[in-house]
């Protein structure tokens, strides 16, 4: 088991494979700017802190799963971090730029939230996107917000999620 404690910082950075086995709890900030792959084999990943999502990774699934009972964050990278792994979110996550795509499935469990801050009108630059491609669940709340001094221009649609299949 590999545990990051509230106050604590870390970051997982850089181009090359990773290989996670362990159960990680993370209770402090994760920064996570990597671009490479990141295979979780068969181990529990719970963010109980603060999970950024910085990079472009490719977050893969050995029969693993995440947990989110802190704050997930995607922001920084415009492109698409491709996320395997199944994941439950309990609590706040927040796609600001890029597109984050949840082939693992995605469960926003009851009192939940998942948050879009507006910055543009292009998906990836302006604001961040979600890709459903499996099915997925929701019975949280779903928050739009405007940031960065955004004024939207009158009658402009932002698709936040893009889902192949109905949620909810």
């Amino acid at each position: 088991t590999i545990n990051l404690f509230p106050g604590s910082n870390s970051t997982i950075e850089g181009p090359a494979a990773r290989q996670q086995s362990r159960t990680f709890n993370n209770g402090g900030t994760l920064n996570v700017t990597a671009s490479g792959q990141i295979q979780n084999s068969s181990a529990t990943f719970t963010n109980g802190g603060i999970f950024n999502l910085i990079g472009e990774p490719q977050w893969l699934d050995s029969g693993a799963s995440f947990v989110n009972n802190g704050s997930f964050h995607k922001q920084g990278a415009t492109g698409t971090t491709i996320w395997a792994v199944p994941f439950t979110n309990n609590s706040v996550m927040e796609l600001s730029t890029g597109f984050l795509d949840a082939n693992g499935g995605v469960s926003f469990l009851s009192g939940s939230t998942l948050g879009f801050p507006l910055g543009g009108t292009s998906a990836g630059s302006g604001y961040g996107q979600l890709i459903l491609p499996t099915t997925s669940t929701f019975a949280g709340a779903l928050e739009i917000s405007l940031c960065c001094g955004f004024d939207p221009p009158p009658l402009t649609n932002y698709q936040v999620i893009a889902a192949t299949t109905p949620i909810g």
